[in-house]
């Protein structure tokens, strides 16, 4: 059904990183769809509330399984960290742990020749916030930073 919307990339927010996902990703392979997957998962993520007790050696290896359980598919196009952990003008103090993980995460692409596989920061926030973000910059550039700005209204 995929292939006949034409869509050629899925993003998966959440996986069980010790599952094996052979069936789907071959499956998605073979359709042409290429997968953005986060890094965090139900049990393990950066705590917006309090970012940095939740950035621990545990969490840190939960995202080391993400990656290894999916870095080998040939449609892994890249993994997201820190998704909308910076989303209100009084967490805009989270930015630097949307950027931490990538200081880690990119070691073990390039260490494990994960070359095809991206990394990705995210920031959930409006434009009022992204100055705010800005900040945030280390001396590790990523290779993708993204500003997700989204207005949900109803009429």
């Amino acid at each position: 059904m995929f292939q006949q919307l034409g869509i050629n990339t899925v993003r998966v927010y959440t996986v069980d990183n010790t599952a094996n996902h052979d069936t789907c990703m071959n499956a998605l392979s073979a359709a042409g769809i290429y997968v953005a997957l986060d890094v965090n998962n139900g049990l393990y993520s950066i705590n917006r509330a309090d970012p940095q007790p939740s950035y621990n050696a545990v969490y840190l290896q939960s995202v080391f399984a993400t990656i290894d359980a999916f870095a080998g598919y040939e449609n892994t196009l890249l993994f997201f960290s820190g998704n909308e952990v910076v989303n209100a003008p009084d967490n805009t103090n989270d930015a630097p742990y949307v950027r931490i993980p990538g200081q880690n995460i990119i070691p073990r692409l390039r260490a494990n020749w994960y070359i095809r596989s991206r990394l990705s920061t995210e920031t959930c926030a409006g434009t009022s916030l992204h100055a705010n973000t800005e900040a945030s910059q280390s001396d590790t550039p990523q290779p993708m930073y993204r500003v997700t700005a989204t207005n949900w209204r109803s009429t």
